[in-house]
């Protein structure tokens, strides 16, 4: 992947999804095949002298809540320091960043790196309340939604993926819930639109409306 950027990193990452199911489905003795593995337990400790299981709603929310703060913590962290500001130097000019001494490909690397163990921590939780795992979690069309989370809330911030990944999850629970096959479609349909009319995401509308009353005090 050294040598890939732009959007033909994108369609490697999503190509290597489609290959990781598709190994996961052949290897049947370990993975399970289609079904995948079932009955996996979920997490439980003490805390305090009380036992937590991962199982029920409630702690399984605000446990799920709290490493998602934290997430979101050391990446805003991440994003207000000198890492941040590279990797923005970076992505406007990656040759000009080289000429200035910084090592590209070696924070784009680190970078990959620490967005793929936040995803494997979420994919693991998910698998522990879930009690289940099968090769259609790392299939393409879960792979598509996490684009669509961020196309959705906005790219360049922390809170739009988050805002983006609940209205989606939201939108197809209700959806399923009647017409499981229609989900794929709309799917791709809300990510064209939201192309065209909002490329900024949703978080994009709080700016704009702002601007315009704005601009109307100053037309005043």
């Amino acid at each position: 992947f050294g040598g890939i950027r732009g959007s033909y990193f994108t369609i490697v990452t999503l190509a290597m999804g489609v290959i990781c199911q598709q190994a996961a489905i052949s290897w049947s003795s370990v993975t399970g095949g289609d079904s995948g593995l079932i009955g996996i337990p979920p997490i439980a400790f003490d805390l305090g002298g009380m036992h937590v299981e991962l199982s029920q709603d409630l702690p399984s929310y605000i446990f799920v809540a709290a490493i998602v703060a934290v997430a979101v913590l050391v990446l805003w962290s991440i994003s207000r320091g000198r890492w941040g500001t590279v990797l923005t130097a970076i992505q406007d000019n990656e040759v000009r960043a080289a000429a200035l001494g910084h090592n590209a490909p070696l924070r784009l690397l680190v970078t990959f790196v620490l967005s793929a163990a936040i995803a494997g921590l979420a994919g693991a939780l998910y698998v522990c309340m879930a009690g289940l795992v099968a090769p259609d979690l790392s299939g393409l069309l879960l792979s598509t939604e996490v684009i669509v989370w961020v196309a959705v809330g906005g790219r360049g911030t922390l809170l739009g993926p988050v805002l983006g990944a609940i209205a989606i999850q939201r939108a197809q629970q209700t959806i399923s819930s009647f017409n499981p096959s229609l989900w794929p479609l709309l799917l791709g349909c809300v990510f064209v639109i939201i192309v065209f009319v909002l490329p900024d995401g949703i978080l994009s509308i709080y700016a704009r409306l702002k601007s315009l009353f704005k601009g109307r005090r100053h037309a005043r």
